[in-house]
């Protein structure tokens, strides 16, 4: 079954909305953890504008895929993110955890979503952009410390 899966800020779990079936556009589970196949990234532009004007986070970036059981095993499971704050899409850090390189993420094969407070998503068989070096935000700049600090 295909499936959005984005991370719910209120439960601190994924969300698993389908995209097909009888319950179509609805949420069909809550998970700790999340396995999916032919994985692509999805974010709405008009979203994440809106989080940028009101520095307000809304639900407007995840991962589509096929639901699956069971975990993958094995190497290669590679690390992405989102900040609507820094990037219009989701991405992978190519260098150290100090630099500010940083590679677009297109698609996977396999994806591995683990909650938390420090939610984890990991990526398979990944298809990868150019590498980026964009500038690190400083805490005194930041959209969210900049609207606190008014």
């Amino acid at each position: 079954m295909r499936v959005f899966v984005y991370f719910n800020l209120h439960r601190h779990l994924w969300s698993v909305k389908a995209l097909e079936g009888p319950d179509k556009g609805r949420v069909i589970a809550h998970s700790m953890h999340v396995y999916l196949s032919d994985v692509t990234p999805r974010v709405s532009e008009a979203g994440r504008q809106r989080v940028l004007r009101e520095k307000r986070k809304n639900v407007h970036a995840g991962l589509v895929g096929t639901l699956r059981d069971v975990p993958r095993l094995g190497d290669g499971l590679y690390p992405i993110t989102y900040n609507p704050y820094r990037w219009s899409k989701f991405h992978q850090r190519a260098c150290s955890q100090q630099s500010n390189a940083v590679r677009e993420f297109i698609c996977a094969g396999y994806a591995s979503l683990t909650a938390g407070k420090r939610p984890q998503v990991l990526v398979a068989a990944a298809s990868w952009g150019a590498v980026e070096f964009l500038p690190q935000p400083t805490t005194a700049t930041h959209p969210i410390n900049q609207s606190a600090a008014a």
